[in-house]
């Protein structure tokens, strides 16, 4: 597991790239930007998502999803949040990758 103040440093995340974590996380939507070389658009839906405070968290982190299974339908399931709290939290688990990102492989609900 990694708390959202390992993911909202650079720093800290750099030390856990490559490695297997999870992280409970508001998802904020879905994005078009494809940084990772090995990540393509056609594979993958992008997303952005902040800690549990939402906007207060700091900036939101790049997550990347497989397209066509479960998990990406959540995702586009989620009830997005703007400058209020977030009405729903999910559990992200994947691998971090540099540059404050992470290839996601399973999204789930939270309480």
């Amino acid at each position: 597991a990694a708390a959202w103040d390992a993911a909202k440093s650079r720093d800290a995340w750099e030390k856990l790239a490559g490695k297997r974590v999870w992280l409970k996380v508001a998802i904020k939507g879905t994005t078009n930007q494809y940084p990772l070389e090995d990540v393509k658009e056609a594979e993958y839906q992008a997303f952005e998502v902040g800690g549990i405070e939402g906007s207060d968290s700091g900036l939101p982190m790049r997550c990347f999803v497989k397209k066509g299974t479960r998990h990406e339908r959540l995702l586009k399931q989620a009830k997005g949040y703007g400058p209020g709290k977030p009405e729903e939290f999910h559990v992200v688990k994947g691998v971090a990758k540099p540059n404050r990102q992470m290839l996601v492989e399973a999204i789930e609900k939270a309480d």
